[in-house]
């Protein structure tokens, strides 16, 4: 009869198991990647200030004094208030973890399994990884709210709705008090590309329900097509001779979305093969491109979004912001109020995010996007 190693009591109660010591897996958050902190927060990236907001100027107008002149003619000089300075205040993230003295006595060599201080640390960091990945997709429910201004906020479906299948400058405010302290309505260059799209064009059908056309091949899509409106007419540049001090960091372009989306997209590249040009959606080493710019699933946004939007931004108008000493600030380990055996350590952030360009960025979607769990 053959044994196992289970059915041999004494061995199983004199022999310790392989414990794979100073090791773990970690399967700790639902998010397989954590979009937010690898492509914007970053040390490298973010800007220092101190003040007790965060502020940047914006020319909403120009004074339209230019005009056809003759010989001899007199001038008559004028000038105009082209100038507004848009404003969001501070916003503050925390994380704490504590260690009982005697767990550090318990958790000595060689009874150690793993390094309980570094577990308690990564768990707190894997917390404030979610925590802002959350809070940079998504946006303050009020001007009072402690969330920060994220993208949700700055490139939004508020205001006036396009019709289906078509796009325009129409991404308005989320609060009525304008965003950053201006209305979109007085100054309408104050807004976000917004397209809609059909929702069966994710299932690479047309809007008649139909795959291919009676010539037998695949049209290509309203949804392609309003990429490509967004692409061109989000693209603006800078204009020559005028000497702008821009707070733009040079285009970056970006394109994101949950996975119903990105599985849409693919499904296009699959049916319509050469028919849509390579200048548009195009597979590339297993990811799907637009126009060159990967296109880059966001987890947090299958659950956190309806209508499935995709954001194509430009990362040289978004910018996060720490206030100066307050990066990660770490404090402690610090004997915690009335218990004097524990020791609290705390990580603070003082930080926002301000978008300085918002007509440089477009989302698509069904509809309006409603964002939860943010």
């Amino acid at each position: 009869m053959a044994i196992a190693v289970s059915d041999l009591q004494d061995l199983i109660t004199t022999t310790q198991k392989e414990l794979g010591e100073l090791r773990w897996t970690e399967i700790a958050t639902d998010l397989q990647e954590h979009v937010a902190l690898s492509s914007l927060l970053q040390e490298s990236r973010v800007q220092f200030s101190a003040g007790t907001s965060v502020q940047w100027n914006i020319m909403v107008e120009n004074s339209g004094l230019a005009k056809d002149t003759s010989l001899f003619a007199t001038d008559e000089v004028n000038i105009g208030d082209v100038m507004k300075t848009a404003e969001i205040g501070w916003k503050h993230q925390t994380v704490n973890y504590a260690i009982e003295r005697r767990e550090i006595a318990f958790n000595r060599d060689p009874r150690r399994i793993v390094d309980l201080v570094a577990v308690r640390r990564a768990d707190a960091m894997i917390s404030l990884a979610e925590h802002m990945e959350k809070r940079f997709w998504g946006a303050p429910s009020s001007e009072t709210d402690l969330k920060m201004n994220g993208v949700g906020y700055w490139v939004s479906t508020s205001g006036s709705a396009p019709n289906p299948g078509e796009g325009a400058f129409a991404g308005g405010d989320v609060f009525s008090a304008g965003t950053a302290g201006l209305s979109s309505t007085t100054y309408p260059r104050w807004q976000n590309w917004w397209g809609r799209y059909a929702a069966n064009e994710l299932d690479g059908s047309t809007a008649g329900g139909s795959d291919y056309g009676s010539d037998g091949t695949f049209p290509v899509l309203g949804l392609v097509s309003q990429m490509r409106e967004a692409y061109v007419k989000t693209g603006f540049k800078p204009i020559a001779n005028a000497s702008v001090p821009s707070y733009n960091t040079g285009d970056r372009h970006g394109i994101y979305c949950g996975y119903a989306a990105l599985a849409g997209l693919e499904r296009i590249v699959e049916r319509t093969n050469d028919k849509v040009t390579s200048a548009d959606l195009q597979p590339y080493a297993g990811r799907v491109m637009f126009r060159g710019v990967p296109i880059t699933y966001v987890p947090h946004l299958d659950t956190a979004a309806t209508n499935n939007p995709i954001y194509m931004l430009n990362w040289g108008t978004f910018h996060p912001v720490f206030l100066e000493g307050e990066y990660m600030r770490e404090m402690g380990p610090e004997v915690a109020p009335n218990q004097h055996t524990t020791m609290v350590t705390h990580i603070d952030c003082t930080a926002n995010i301000y978008c300085t360009d918002r007509r440089r960025n477009a989302v698509l979607s069904n509809d309006v996007v409603a964002l939860t769990n943010n």
